[in-house]
């Protein structure tokens, strides 16, 4: 009894853990961005009217053979309609996503919170996200 619980346990901590992330997606082919969680609203003062501040806590795992060079300001989120928003800083939500970048080696990741500002009548699940740079860009996520 007691090893079949352990077997029990051992095959749902795996899916519980996943189950937490809003989802992921192929950097590139060297890697993976994951979405760990999001933030309806951020306390902001520098926004603007009809505006609101939004976040999403990423994760970038470096699963190729070459070190890669990731940076906050490269996340864009994209509404229904298309329109793209850009990364912007904000200091409330610890910790930011290195926005001047960090190289990650083979298996290297790091993890960190980017925050957009979009219209105020934008619900998250109107919303997907994506590494846009350049040639090195990641499938979108939709986020809830």
């Amino acid at each position: 009894m007691k090893l079949l619980h352990i077997l029990l346990c051992s095959l749902l901590v795996p899916l519980l853990s996943a189950a937490e992330d809003i989802g992921s997606a192929p950097l590139a082919n060297s890697g993976v961005i994951t979405v760990k969680k999001t933030q309806k609203t951020v306390a902001d003062r520098t926004r603007k009217e009809g505006m609101k501040t939004i976040g999403v806590d990423v994760l970038v795992r470096n699963d190729g053979n070459d070190s890669i060079k990731v940076q906050g300001y490269f996340f864009k989120v994209q509404d229904e309609d298309g329109f793209l928003y850009d990364c912007k800083l904000t200091p409330q939500l610890e910790p930011e996503f290195p926005y001047q970048g960090i190289v990650l080696k083979k298996g290297g990741k790091v993890r960190g919170w980017v925050a957009f500002l979009v219209p105020e009548d934008l619900t998250l699940d109107k919303l997907k996200i994506s590494y846009q740079e350049k040639d090195f860009t990641s499938d979108w996520i939709q986020l809830k």
